[in-house]
């Protein structure tokens, strides 16, 4: 299954266009409005292959190609895609490492923007059930 997370974030209730009119409100330098609104529109990148949770055995990934790596998660700015079997045994643990991030980070996932996908031979009961493990209804 892959599972799409979405990370709440302060900023995700900020209005730029505000700020940006904030900052010119206040009579900030016109060069440092634009580097701060280029940084605030900017998106990078990372890919992070494997983990400890996947090195311990408690969350399996999948394989892009024979004697590939296994690929656990893939992260893009705000968003996580999580590739796993889809059993009882990984949505507990990603749940677990899920609610163990809260905890430490205070940053917690958006679960109206997140979404499951399960291979078509689930059945959609079985599919119901891997996402309400997760929260995510």
């Amino acid at each position: 299954m892959a599972i799409k997370l979405d990370m709440a974030k302060a900023y995700d209730w900020v209005e730029w266009l505000f700020l940006e009119g904030m900052m010119q409100k206040i009579r900030f330098l016109k060069k440092w409005v634009s580097l701060i609104i280029r940084c605030i529109f900017s998106v990078s990148y990372s890919v992070n292959i494997n983990g400890e949770a996947q090195i311990r055995g408690d969350i399996s990934g999948f394989r892009c190609s024979r004697g590939g790596p296994i690929i656990t998660h893939i992260f893009f700015a705000d968003d996580i895609l999580l590739f796993t079997k889809a059993n009882e045994k990984n949505c507990l643990a990603i749940k677990a490492i899920l609610d163990d991030y809260e905890k430490a980070s205070r940053e917690a996932v958006n679960f109206g923007k997140s979404a499951i996908c399960i291979s078509p031979s689930f059945n959609a009961s079985e599919g119901e059930m891997m996402a309400s493990l997760l929260g995510i209804i």
